[in-house]
């Protein structure tokens, strides 16, 4: 039994583990038809997709006001976080899904506020954006854009497997020339970490509670 030979065994078995892994989960329609490892890898792609269009329509349901949807969220809350919460439908927002331009996901609009969002999700409590020249000058020209129209943007962070608190933090980065209700958010917010390297980190600990912004 060579090298080689034990290599491809390994990384079969890997597969075949990850494959019956997503069959439990979402069921074997969702594979029908996948006759290689290429297909197999994109599925597993469009599965990444399809999470984050979730968390995507899960904040926009929430900043919408949909009562359904939030009193069902928040039912294992505490009382602080259930309260704000329901607070939002008093004064829900307007929300529209991006095309992802700039890396922005949704805009939410309310009264004299407005602002885009980038929606990120993990199981860690931090995480690093992508050190790429193309992220960067996207962050870089989403700035620009949101300071020549006086708003400023926000970054959503859903960490999975919260149990009985909020899961969602929102931080921003600062922007100059705003005034009104814009300003005071922006003062407010906490800022994205920004690494040694001009990247942009979010830490979950150091953001501030969706329920307390609404």
């Amino acid at each position: 039994m060579n090298f080689q030979f034990i290599l491809y065994l390994t990384v079969d078995i890997l597969i075949f583990v990850r494959l019956r892994f997503y069959l439990s989960n979402y069921g074997t329609p969702y594979f029908a038809g996948m006759q290689s490892h290429e297909k197999l890898i994109q599925g597993l792609a469009n599965t990444q997709c399809m999470a984050y269009s979730q968390y995507e329509r899960e904040l926009k349901f929430i900043l919408h006001g949909d009562e359904d949807f939030i009193r069902k969220k928040i039912k294992s809350f505490g009382s602080d976080a259930h309260f704000n919460y329901l607070k939002i439908l008093e004064k829900p927002f307007i929300v529209i899904r991006a095309a992802g331009s700039l890396g922005v996901d949704l805009v939410a609009i309310r009264g004299d506020i407005s602002f885009p969002i980038e929606v990120k999700f993990s199981s860690k409590k931090l995480i690093h954006f992508s050190n790429t020249e193309h992220l960067k000058l996207q962050a870089k020209e989403l700035r620009e854009e949101c300071k020549r129209a006086s708003m400023f943007p926000l970054y959503a962070h859903r960490l999975k497997g919260v149990r009985g608190d909020d899961p969602w933090r929102i931080s921003t980065i600062e922007i100059d020339g705003l005034s009104g209700s814009n300003k005071t958010l922006n003062r407010i917010i906490p800022k994205v970490h920004m690494t040694k390297a001009g990247n942009i980190a979010l830490k979950w600990d150091d953001a501030m509670p969706l329920n307390k912004f609404i």
